[in-house]
């Protein structure tokens, strides 16, 4: 991702001094994403310092991911994306149902009320963000890390799995704009 700069997203999962080791022997990229981000405040800082965007889902509307959301209050309004990561950890109020790309509004949701900001206000730091990180690049690389050890895959930079904000603006084309259009939709009426 450095050498050919394009984004590095990045799914930790109970492995943050692995994951920590690899990006500060490598480089932080300056486009990381931490994708469904699972860390607490410190992990969350120590992205922060490293330049990292952190990506909140579903999780951070569960009540049992104190962690999780007390991260969520600290990031600052330009550094976090909102995804849903379909089709798994789908957000309260939908929890063991299989995830939907539409329900990335009830994640967004979820974040304002941790950070006590209002849904429009977590669409617009999402976005500003989203608008440029995968402009220009058909592929992005992906590291992933489940427990250790890490493995390293190249996908789509259109993360098929995962709908940021606004996966489908007029900047990015791709498959996801109708659930995009969709979703926008959902966001700007009344619930």
């Amino acid at each position: 991702a450095l050498r050919l700069d394009v984004p590095l997203v990045i799914h930790t999962r109970e492995a943050w001094q692995d994951t920590f080791a690899v990006l500060d022997d490598e480089g932080w990229p300056r486009r990381t994403i931490l994708h469904c981000f699972t860390g607490g405040p410190q992990e969350a800082e120590r992205c922060l310092a490293g330049g990292a965007v952190l990506s909140f889902s579903g999780i951070v509307t569960f009540k049992g991911a104190a962690d999780v959301r007390e991260a969520a209050k600290q990031v600052p309004p330009d550094r976090y994306l909102v995804e849903t990561d379909t089709p798994f950890l789908a957000p309260v109020p939908h929890r063991g149902r299989r995830n939907q790309p539409a329900w990335v509004v009830d994640v967004a949701r979820g974040l304002a009320e941790v950070r006590g900001e209002t849904v429009a206000e977590v669409r617009c730091s999402s976005e500003r963000y989203d608008l440029g990180i995968f402009e220009g690049h058909e592929l992005g690389v992906t590291a992933t890390t489940v427990s250790p050890p890490v493995a390293a895959t190249a996908l789509s930079s259109r993360l098929s799995t995962t709908c940021l904000m606004r996966a489908g603006s007029a900047r990015r084309r791709g498959s996801s704009g109708a659930v995009s259009r969709r979703t926008r939709a959902r966001a700007a009426s009344p619930s």
